[in-house]
């Protein structure tokens, strides 16, 4: 498992690269998108379809594009030398980087709708809520534990849709 850490370490960085520009962009284009069509979320629900019109559905579209393109790569994997291919090393199409998208996805989504869909009214939590959050907090445990089993190279997503994260050749 020690072998594994490097990779995952890299791999993790370039997840997070990937998240801080998408929230770079996409938050003040949400914010700015609501303003332009006089949009306010009232309910939970509403903060809920808002974020996925505005912050989810773009991103789902960017790391699908990003891994399906002849690069395999999001800007985060591109800047840290890691492309995201089929197990055997071939480019990926667009139906298997969607499905790798939704199931790595899942946790960050289920986040959402938990927090803003099922919540009984804006700023408050339900004990609904606090254990949908602890079984994401479970899923996150699961996906880091299936990178680590799997050198940093794959994980429950790619286990999945048979596709594996390594660096790039030079």
């Amino acid at each position: 498992m020690r072998g594994a850490v490097r990779p995952l370490v890299r791999r993790l960085a370039a997840y997070a690269v990937d998240v801080a520009v998408l929230a770079a962009i996409l938050i003040p284009l949400a914010f700015a998108i609501q303003l332009l069509v006089a949009y306010r979320a009232e309910t939970g629900m509403g903060v809920w379809l808002a974020s996925l019109a505005t912050i989810s559905a773009p991103s789902w579209t960017y790391y699908t594009l990003s891994d399906a393109s002849s690069g395999g790569a999001t800007l985060g994997k591109r800047m840290l030398a890691l492309r995201v291919s089929s197990v055997d090393g071939q480019r990926i199409g667009l139906g298997r980087a969607l499905a790798r998208t939704a199931i790595k996805l899942i946790p960050w989504e289920l986040t959402h709708l938990t927090m803003f869909a099922l919540s009984p009214q804006p700023g408050t939590v339900s004990g609904l809520q606090l254990g949908l959050l602890w079984i994401v907090y479970g899923l996150f445990a699961i996906y880091l534990i299936a990178a680590l089993r799997n050198r940093g190279e794959r994980s429950v997503h790619d286990l999945v849709v048979g596709t594996a994260v390594r660096r790039r050749a030079a």
